[in-house]
């Protein structure tokens, strides 16, 4: 299993084409944008070009997969298979946690990690990827979930929180520090850190 959990984007693309098989410029990328469900139409597609923009200046091919077009494992199955990376997008956390189980994708997501995918989780979609959500309502709003998840999706046997630099977190960042004190699964990660697993290589914390 291949993971790329960061803050912000690719703050280390070395160590993220270190878990391809390909060069990027080969690599097919499927972003997952349901993190931003609770924007305007017009600026979620805004951030979703930045997002693109952002991927195209390392060579990525990308393909906007909306998990609200799908309602199960089987309907979701075909459209993933074929793909090198799963970029989950940041945004509320709760709504994305959300549709990755109503569409099928926490089932399907084993399947494709299995068969040689790339999961990359932006922000929410670091969170997510670890053992709980439980803080993130202080950064995002929960009830605009269709259903609130708490259980992380258990990908990395990690409590990932990222911004933990930033400034416009700091109250989420003091509240997780609170609520789970020096729980050794805690993974605090900078704005310019990201998490680098490979599940055959262990782990790294490029910062």
């Amino acid at each position: 299993m291949k993971l790329y959990l960061s803050s912000y984007r690719v703050p280390t693309p070395e160590k993220l084409f270190g878990l391809l098989n390909k060069p990027p410029i080969d690599a097919r990328v499927a972003i997952i944008p349901n993190a931003k469900d609770y924007k305007l139409p017009n600026e979620r597609a805004q951030k979703l070009d930045e997002l693109i923009y952002d991927l195209a200046k390392y060579g990525f091919s990308t393909e906007v997969v909306d998990l609200r077009d799908y309602e199960d494992e089987a309907t979701l199955r075909p459209m993933l298979q074929g793909y090198d990376l799963l970029w989950a997008a940041g945004g509320n956390t709760f709504i994305l946690r959300s549709e990755i189980r109503r569409s099928g994708l926490e089932a399907l997501l084993p399947e494709l990690l299995d068969a040689g995918m790339v999961y990359c989780g932006e922000s929410a979609g670091a969170i997510v990827a670890g053992l709980t959500l439980e803080g993130a309502e202080v950064a995002d709003e929960s009830e605009l979930a269709d259903e609130v998840i708490e259980e992380g999706l258990g990908l990395v046997p990690r409590i990932i929180v990222p911004h933990a630099d930033s400034s416009d977190f700091v109250e989420y960042i003091n509240h997780i520090k609170k609520h789970f004190g020096d729980d050794p699964r805690l993974l605090y990660l900078r704005d310019n850190e990201a998490l680098a697993i490979d599940t055959a290589q262990g782990e790294t914390v490029e910062k």
